[in-house]
Protein backbone atom coordinates (compact mmCIF):
# COMPACT_ATOMS: atom_id res chain seq x y z
CA UNK A 1 0.00 0.00 0.00
CA UNK A 2 1.39 3.56 -0.82
CA UNK A 3 -0.28 6.38 -0.16
CA UNK A 4 0.32 9.47 -1.95
CA UNK A 5 0.64 13.12 -0.81
CA UNK A 6 -1.97 14.06 -3.68
CA UNK A 7 -4.24 11.58 -2.91
CA UNK A 8 -3.85 12.42 0.77
CA UNK A 9 -5.06 16.18 0.08
CA UNK A 10 -7.97 15.19 -1.68
CA UNK A 11 -9.03 12.93 1.07
CA UNK A 12 -8.56 15.93 2.99
CA UNK A 13 -10.22 18.09 1.05
CA UNK A 14 -13.60 15.71 0.76
CA UNK A 15 -13.56 15.84 4.97
CA UNK A 16 -13.54 19.86 4.84
CA UNK A 17 -15.98 20.38 2.43
CA UNK A 18 -18.17 17.40 2.95
CA UNK A 19 -18.80 16.28 -0.78
CA UNK A 20 -16.70 15.63 -3.44
CA UNK A 21 -18.43 18.62 -5.46
CA UNK A 22 -17.01 21.42 -3.17
CA UNK A 23 -13.60 20.00 -2.75
CA UNK A 24 -12.90 19.70 -6.65
CA UNK A 25 -14.13 23.17 -6.44
CA UNK A 26 -11.51 24.44 -3.52
CA UNK A 27 -8.80 22.45 -5.62
CA UNK A 28 -9.91 23.66 -8.46
CA UNK A 29 -10.23 20.25 -10.32
CA UNK A 30 -12.99 18.13 -11.64
CA UNK A 31 -15.69 16.34 -9.06
CA UNK A 32 -14.57 13.18 -11.29
CA UNK A 33 -10.87 13.73 -10.71
CA UNK A 34 -12.14 14.02 -6.92
CA UNK A 35 -14.09 10.48 -7.13
CA UNK A 36 -10.93 8.91 -9.16
CA UNK A 37 -8.50 9.56 -6.71
CA UNK A 38 -10.98 8.53 -3.61
CA UNK A 39 -11.15 5.41 -5.28
CA UNK A 40 -7.52 4.88 -6.32
CA UNK A 41 -6.72 5.83 -2.44
CA UNK A 42 -9.25 3.62 -0.94
CA UNK A 43 -8.15 0.88 -3.74
CA UNK A 44 -4.54 1.37 -2.44
CA UNK A 45 -5.95 0.98 1.54
CA UNK A 46 -8.35 -1.88 0.88
CA UNK A 47 -10.89 -0.36 2.84
CA UNK A 48 -13.74 2.27 2.32
CA UNK A 49 -12.45 5.66 3.81
CA UNK A 50 -16.21 7.60 3.33
CA UNK A 51 -19.72 6.23 3.44
CA UNK A 52 -21.43 8.19 0.24
CA UNK A 53 -24.78 9.74 1.75
CA UNK A 54 -26.65 10.65 -1.76
CA UNK A 55 -24.15 13.84 -2.28
CA UNK A 56 -22.58 14.37 0.96
CA UNK A 57 -20.13 11.46 2.61
CA UNK A 58 -18.86 10.31 5.74
CA UNK A 59 -15.79 9.08 7.15
CA UNK A 60 -15.77 5.59 8.42
CA UNK A 61 -13.81 4.95 11.39
CA UNK A 62 -11.10 3.43 9.36
CA UNK A 63 -11.26 7.23 7.29
CA UNK A 64 -11.20 9.70 10.65
CA UNK A 65 -8.01 7.58 11.95
CA UNK A 66 -7.00 8.69 8.29
CA UNK A 67 -7.67 12.10 8.85
CA UNK A 68 -5.98 12.35 12.20
CA UNK A 69 -2.78 10.87 10.23
CA UNK A 70 -3.34 13.56 7.69
CA UNK A 71 -3.73 16.17 9.85
CA UNK A 72 -0.26 15.68 11.86
CA UNK A 73 1.06 14.72 7.86
CA UNK A 74 0.37 18.39 6.96
CA UNK A 75 1.49 19.97 9.87
CA UNK A 76 5.17 18.53 9.18
CA UNK A 77 4.98 19.41 6.24
CA UNK A 78 4.00 23.20 6.84
CA UNK A 79 6.72 22.81 9.68
CA UNK A 80 9.16 21.47 7.13
CA UNK A 81 8.54 24.31 4.98
CA UNK A 82 8.81 26.97 7.16
CA UNK A 83 12.18 25.94 8.72
CA UNK A 84 13.19 25.69 4.99
CA UNK A 85 11.85 29.58 4.42
CA UNK A 86 13.42 30.53 7.57
CA UNK A 87 17.27 29.46 6.64
CA UNK A 88 16.52 31.41 2.92
CA UNK A 89 14.96 34.38 4.61
CA UNK A 90 11.35 33.62 3.92
CA UNK A 91 11.84 33.92 0.53
CA UNK A 92 8.87 32.97 -1.50
CA UNK A 93 7.07 31.89 1.87
CA UNK A 94 3.50 32.51 1.80
CA UNK A 95 2.08 33.46 5.40
CA UNK A 96 -1.65 32.88 5.65
CA UNK A 97 -3.40 35.38 8.46
CA UNK A 98 -7.23 35.78 8.95
CA UNK A 99 -8.74 38.87 10.80
CA UNK A 100 -11.57 40.47 11.92
CA UNK A 101 -12.69 43.68 9.82
CA UNK A 102 -11.21 45.93 12.56
CA UNK A 103 -7.42 44.31 12.75
CA UNK A 104 -7.34 44.44 8.92
CA UNK A 105 -8.11 47.97 8.19
CA UNK A 106 -6.41 49.60 11.39
CA UNK A 107 -4.18 47.37 13.32
CA UNK A 108 -2.22 44.89 10.81
CA UNK A 109 -1.22 47.65 7.87
CA UNK A 110 1.43 49.08 10.04
CA UNK A 111 3.00 45.32 11.26
CA UNK A 112 2.93 44.09 8.03
CA UNK A 113 4.65 47.33 6.56
CA UNK A 114 7.31 46.05 9.06
CA UNK A 115 7.38 43.04 8.21
CA UNK A 116 7.93 42.97 4.68
CA UNK A 117 10.40 45.58 4.81
CA UNK A 118 12.27 42.94 7.15
CA UNK A 119 11.27 39.93 4.81
CA UNK A 120 10.70 41.20 1.25
CA UNK A 121 10.32 37.36 -0.27
CA UNK A 122 7.30 37.19 2.38
CA UNK A 123 3.97 36.88 0.47
CA UNK A 124 0.86 37.44 2.59
CA UNK A 125 -2.56 35.88 1.72
CA UNK A 126 -5.33 37.79 3.83
CA UNK A 127 -9.03 37.04 4.32
CA UNK A 128 -11.19 38.84 6.71
CA UNK A 129 -13.83 37.02 8.39
CA UNK A 130 -15.85 37.34 12.12
CA UNK A 131 -14.30 37.03 15.09
CA UNK A 132 -15.63 33.14 15.50
CA UNK A 133 -14.85 32.07 11.19
CA UNK A 134 -11.03 33.11 12.48
CA UNK A 135 -11.25 30.45 15.14
CA UNK A 136 -12.45 27.65 12.98
CA UNK A 137 -10.48 28.98 10.33
CA UNK A 138 -7.53 28.43 12.53
CA UNK A 139 -8.60 25.24 14.36
CA UNK A 140 -9.25 23.43 10.50
CA UNK A 141 -5.58 24.72 9.81
CA UNK A 142 -7.14 26.59 6.81
CA UNK A 143 -4.32 29.87 7.78
CA UNK A 144 -1.37 30.36 9.60
CA UNK A 145 -2.70 33.42 11.87
CA UNK A 146 -5.50 34.55 13.47
CA UNK A 147 -6.56 38.01 14.76
CA UNK A 148 -9.10 39.52 16.58
CA UNK A 149 -10.27 41.63 18.69
CA UNK A 150 -11.87 40.36 21.83
CA UNK A 151 -10.56 38.24 24.55
CA UNK A 152 -11.00 35.11 23.80
CA UNK A 153 -9.91 31.21 24.73
CA UNK A 154 -10.24 27.53 23.05
CA UNK A 155 -8.07 24.92 24.44
CA UNK A 156 -6.61 24.10 20.90
CA UNK A 157 -5.38 27.67 20.27
CA UNK A 158 -2.95 29.86 21.79
CA UNK A 159 -3.92 33.93 22.13
CA UNK A 160 -0.95 36.40 22.60
CA UNK A 161 -1.92 39.87 23.06
CA UNK A 162 -0.52 41.77 19.82
CA UNK A 163 -1.42 45.49 21.30
CA UNK A 164 -3.70 47.21 23.76
CA UNK A 165 -6.23 49.50 22.55
CA UNK A 166 -8.34 51.65 25.13
CA UNK A 167 -11.57 52.96 24.42
CA UNK A 168 -11.94 56.65 25.76
CA UNK A 169 -15.31 57.96 26.26
CA UNK A 170 -15.26 62.08 25.63
CA UNK A 171 -18.00 64.01 26.57
CA UNK A 172 -19.21 67.84 27.45
CA UNK A 173 -18.07 69.56 30.46
CA UNK A 174 -21.73 69.71 31.35
CA UNK A 175 -23.33 66.21 30.59
CA UNK A 176 -24.22 64.41 33.18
Amino acid sequence: MTLGLNQLRVFEAVTRCGTFSKAAERLRVTPPAISLQIHQLEEACGVQLFERLGRRVRLTPVGEMLQSYGARIFALVADAEGAIAQNRGFEGAHLRIVTAATAAAYYLPPLWTAITRRYPGLHFQLSVENSQRVRERLLELEDHVGVIGENATHPDLVFLPLMHDPLVVIVARDHP
